[in-house]
């Protein structure tokens, strides 16, 4: 079902790993870690043929806490995504296979 219409082209993705996890070293602050590895590929909308492929890695670490960190667990997560949409859209290849306008400053 399309949202917006239309489109020439159909983004798939796969989630090959996502942890999230707290770090504690004893006495050291503790910190939130995400890390994400995301297959995609990019494919016609008719005939599904593949047109383009990649991979992305993403890491975030969350702010230290003495006490604990349970509370940015979520935080980290979501800029650990927000990382991987951030190179996606600005993959070179992709941006010139889909047209993408650069806004002049």
């Amino acid at each position: 079902m399309d949202v917006v219409g239309s489109s020439d082209y159909a983004l798939r993705g796969v989630i090959k790993k996502l942890n999230v996890w707290e770090q504690a070293n004893g006495w050291q602050p503790e910190y939130s870690n995400c890390d994400v590895d995301i297959d995609f590929e990019i494919v016609t909308a008719r005939q599904k043929e593949l047109v383009y492929y990649g991979t992305i890695f993403s890491n975030a670490m969350g702010t230290n806490s003495i006490i604990d960190t349970t509370d940015s667990n979520g935080p980290v997560l979501n800029s650990c995504m927000e990382y991987v949409v951030e190179k996606l859209v600005n993959d070179q290849k992709l941006r010139n296979l889909l047209g993408f306008k650069v806004p002049k400053p």
